[in-house]
């Protein structure tokens, strides 16, 4: 009974909704007869935007300048990042020659193990440092295009892949 009772309650509650939402709707496009869209809310009309434009509003016209404004940034902090990244690898290789050079001229066996052994380590650790730096630097380069992309208000297509396999 009491099921009855809320199901009855909640379809009248429905109905009255509707009809004072269909009233509304009426009187606003009777009001402004010049503006034919307005039978639909504007919740609804962002809704519909929202599925249609998968999220992005449409741009009525594409931002060009904005987005070849994007696309230089990025490839040229993507540039940058490269250009330190081999440039703190030939650092770190220059170091690593000298210091065996430095290792080969030390008299006994145990002292120029050891000082290889420091060597290289010191080499690992300048060349992953220099990695990690590069990835961030990569990162950090796509973060602010997405973000500049977003604000050019332009929609969403795939970049290409420039480290892909153009024969795959």
């Amino acid at each position: 009974m009491q099921k009855k009772l809320l199901a009855i309650t909640f379809a009248s509650l429905l109905l009255t909704t509707s009809m004072v939402l269909a009233e509304e709707e009426s009187s606003s496009s009777s009001a402004s007869s010049s503006s034919s869209s307005s039978t639909m809310s504007e919740h609804g009309k962002e809704k519909q935007e929202k599925r249609e434009g998968h999220g992005m509003k449409a741009a009525k016209t594409l931002n060009v300048a904005c987005i070849q404004a994007a696309v230089t940034e990025r490839e040229d902090a993507v540039i940058a990042a490269i250009q330190t990244f081999f440039e703190a690898k030939i650092a770190a290789r220059t170091r690593l020659r000298d210091a065996l050079v430095d290792a080969w001229a030390l008299p006994d066996a145990t002292s120029r193990k050891a000082a290889r052994k420091n060597a290289e380590m010191a080499f690992k650790q300048a060349t992953l440092s220099a990695r990690k730096a590069w990835l961030e630097a990569r990162m950090n380069a796509k973060k602010t295009f997405k973000t500049e992309h977003k604000a050019c208000n332009v929609p969403s297509e795939p970049e290409p892949d420039a480290n892909a396999n153009p024969s795959a």
